[in-house]
């Protein structure tokens, strides 16, 4: 049993919230998603908005996480983790600073790692080269 909260990382654009364009902030809601962020923060889990946004883009995407109803716990950082780590171990690798801790990533650029063990490798490089491909098409060119 895990003496300390899960933690979930989760990306904004394209996965929280749907973009019509990358231009705007136009777009809508990922239901499903949003509902489970929901969900897990009930079940007490910290919710990390973990993007590249800055700025005011970072302003938008964390009020409209509020007007989902999204409480965030932090915003491209975990300070807990870090100090849990240390508590535990009894330092911290300065290196992990730079790095969200979750035990869950939600992003939509993801491919799990544990999928490509065993796999075979052209079989794998050529399903990653047309999730890339597909992913442009359907982001850059909106097909």
């Amino acid at each position: 049993m895990m003496d300390r909260p899960k933690y979930l990382a989760v990306d904004f654009d394209d996965t929280l919230f749907i973009r019509n364009s990358w231009r705007d902030f136009e777009g809508h809601a990922n239901e499903k998603l949003v509902e489970l962020v929901k969900v897990l923060q009930n079940r007490n889990w910290k919710i990390i908005l973990w993007t590249s946004r800055n700025g005011s883009a970072l302003n938008e995407a964390v009020e409209w996480c509020k007007a989902q109803g999204i409480r965030l716990d932090f915003v491209n950082e975990n300070p807990e983790a870090i100090q849990w780590f240390k508590d535990v171990l009894g330092f911290v690798n300065s290196a992990w600073s730079n790095k969200v801790f979750a035990d869950v990533y939600i992003d939509d650029s993801a491919f799990n790692s544990d999928i490509i063990e065993g796999c075979y490798l052209k079989g794998t490089v050529t399903f990653l080269e047309e999730f890339c491909e597909n992913r442009h098409r359907k982001k850059v060119l909106g097909q």
